[in-house]
């Protein structure tokens, strides 16, 4: 819970300020609503005393539900059921929240699951954990100094040596792997923070087509690298 206080008392009291659309604001007081706040001025601060939020010209009183008071800054009062508005808005953002963590996560496991390159005739695969892809950095480094061989080893095999050539090779299929899925996965965010229904948020999957609308720059040039 937050700390919340109003215009011309330095008085704190408890409770979660949730705002609904643009003219419309809920505050779920722990205790009760207090009588006599001045609600022309709404700070929050977290428990440790950081203010995240101020929010002026909500004066009017849109309604009372128990411990919560709705206010509007247009004047606006109660005409229908603003507790059912007040549940979607949060069950949207807590989806939002929740589809997002999930793209994440989805999206490091298949970094770190690695991908297949061809080296030399023979498939091989590459894990991408942070180690590896430190590894794979500095062998970066040793080709720009002009070594010849370089050891490595595919998933699960014993280390051996690579050429040049062939290490170059597997330095850029699994950055480039790694850049599309980061790419991918950022594309998904901005489709997630946009969407406006929970039908929509939950039609999303890692994997699905990006609307054009939310594919940037850099993923439309990795899409047609891949498809050509």
């Amino acid at each position: 819970m937050n700390r919340l206080k109003f215009k011309g008392s330095d008085q704190l009291y408890t409770g979660e300020v949730t705002p609904i659309g643009k003219n419309k604001v809920s505050i779920e007081f722990v205790g009760g609503i207090p009588k006599g706040i001045d609600t022309s001025l709404i700070e929050a601060f977290t428990p440790g005393g950081v203010k995240f939020l101020e929010l002026t010209g909500f004066t009017t009183e849109y309604r009372r539900v128990d411990a919560s008071l709705v206010l509007s800054n247009d004047g606006s009062v109660f005409i229908g059921e603003i507790i059912q508005e007040i549940d979607q808005e949060k069950a949207l953002e807590d989806a939002k929240t929740s589809k997002k963590n999930e793209m994440c996560s989805i999206c490091n496991a298949t970094i770190i699951a690695g991908c297949d390159v061809t080296v030399s005739g023979s498939m091989e695969h590459f894990r991408l954990t942070t180690d590896d892809q430190l590894n794979l950095f500095g062998k970066q480094i040793q080709l720009m100094t002009g070594a010849e061989r370089f050891e490595y080893h595919e998933d699960g095999n014993p280390c051996r040596y690579f050429s040049a050539e062939e290490m170059q090779k597997i330095i850029t299929a699994t950055m480039a792997y790694k850049t599309y899925h980061t790419t991918y996965c950022n594309a998904l965010n901005m489709w997630i923070k946009n969407a406006e229904t929970l039908e929509e948020v939950n039609s999303i999957y890692y994997g699905v087509e990006i609307p054009e609308a939310y594919q940037n720059e850099v993923l439309k040039d990795l899409i047609a690298k891949m498809g050509s």
